[in-house]
């Protein structure tokens, strides 16, 4: 059967149009690959990242997000979905913009400085020592700067297997662990003692530090009130880490000599003590007064009360001592220091498995969404 000169003329029109049109999507493909400029990783963008994870000190895969690669070097985790990570490439710890709330800034300040100035599809290799990555742990000598503290704290000593300490047994058992103890740093002869460790918060920078070591500190008090002066005292009770705030300017300093300072309280009935601890407080109102005691109650909020008797007169020694250390349990300051470092990335200390290593990461950019650029 032949084809009338009309089909004949269709079908070559038609081959024409398919080879020019593939020829124009070549062509296409091309000007793509020469003009099109790949997405770069900037601060503020989201990002999918698949990864692998070494020791750089013997190679060792500890972690990846390839399954193949993890059954490869069996540390694959059938309870875990292997998948590219989503970050939000923030230095700071901030969070993703509206609608990208499954990516997270929450991973290490390496592997987040490791991808700004990626390419989307590109691979590159980081190597990340224990600062940027999960930390060093403390080793005596080092100085703790804790963001919201008022002092820095210095490690003083470390002990191995002891007993945990009685206070923390409720939390962490009666077991042994590794206890370190932390001393105020920056303080010097000559100084005044930070208003958090001031025993006496109504005289303001009253405290001078007259000597230091490890431990403690020998401080002199210098009451900025007069003899016979009316004003409010305010007495930390170190028995229970409570501070006593008497009646509004009903206390006096009744006697003061090279070594003690005499004060005493004259409220009058009704008069509120206000007892706070931590962030409560209790307002106790004066019920009655001897010579030497405040007899005061409490109203619960069933309506019941509880009595205190507080001291009239406070016999303060000018020449004091105290304990500039606290000690705690390793497992303690794992939750704190990974409390911190959520808070502030630029926190460095860590009591994480991995703290105190350095690590190689393959990183390889799979997506880029250029959040920084919206508004």
């Amino acid at each position: 059967m032949q084809l009338e000169k009309s089909g004949v003329y269709a079908l070559v029109a038609l081959i024409v149009i398919v080879i020019v049109a593939l020829g124009m999507y070549a062509f296409k493909q091309d000007l793509e690959k020469m003009f099109y400029q790949p997405k770069v990783v900037e601060v503020g963008d989201c990002v999918e990242v698949d990864y692998i994870a070494r020791y750089a000190d013997n190679g060792t895969i500890f972690d990846t997000s390839y399954e193949d690669v993890a059954k490869e070097n069996n540390i694959y985790n059938e309870n875990r979905t292997y998948q590219p990570l989503k970050i939000y490439v923030d230095l700071e710890g901030g969070f993703p913009p509206e609608g990208y709330e499954e990516y997270s800034s929450n991973y290490i300040k390496g592997v987040l400085e490791g991808l700004i100035g990626m390419k989307e599809g590109e691979t590159k290799t980081v190597t990340i020592p224990p600062e940027k990555g999960y930390g060093v742990k403390p080793k005596i000598g080092d100085i703790l700067n804790i963001s919201g503290m008022p002092y820095p704290l210095e490690v003083v000593d470390i002990k191995e297997n002891v007993s945990m300490p009685e206070d923390f047994q409720s939390f962490y058992g009666n077991g042994t662990t590794t206890l370190y103890t932390l001393r105020i740093g920056g303080l010097k002869e000559g100084d005044t003692l930070p208003e958090s460790l001031n025993p006496y918060p109504c005289w303001k920078n009253s405290s001078v530090i007259t000597k230091i070591n490890k431990t403690r500190a020998w401080v002199y008090i210098n009451p900025t009130t007069e003899k016979g002066e009316n004003f409010t005292f305010i007495w930390y009770d170190a028995s229970n880490g409570s501070i006593v705030n008497f009646p509004e300017n009903k206390s006096l300093v009744e006697n003061l000599t090279d070594d003690l300072i005499v004060v005493e309280i004259e409220p009058e009935i009704n008069d509120t003590i206000t007892v706070s601890m931590g962030f409560f407080s209790y307002q106790y109102k004066v019920e009655n007064i001897t010579s030497d005691k405040i007899n005061a109650s409490y109203t619960m909020p069933d309506g019941n009360k509880t009595y205190r008797d507080f001291d009239r007169v406070f016999i303060i020694k000018r020449n004091q001592t105290i304990n500039i250390t606290e000690s705690y349990p390793i497992e303690a300051l794992r939750e704190i220091f990974s409390y911190i470092r959520m808070m502030d990335p630029s926190f460095m200390y860590s009591f994480d498995k991995l703290a105190d290593k350095t690590l190689i990461f393959d990183l390889k950019v799979e997506k880029v969404y250029k959040t920084s650029k919206e508004s």
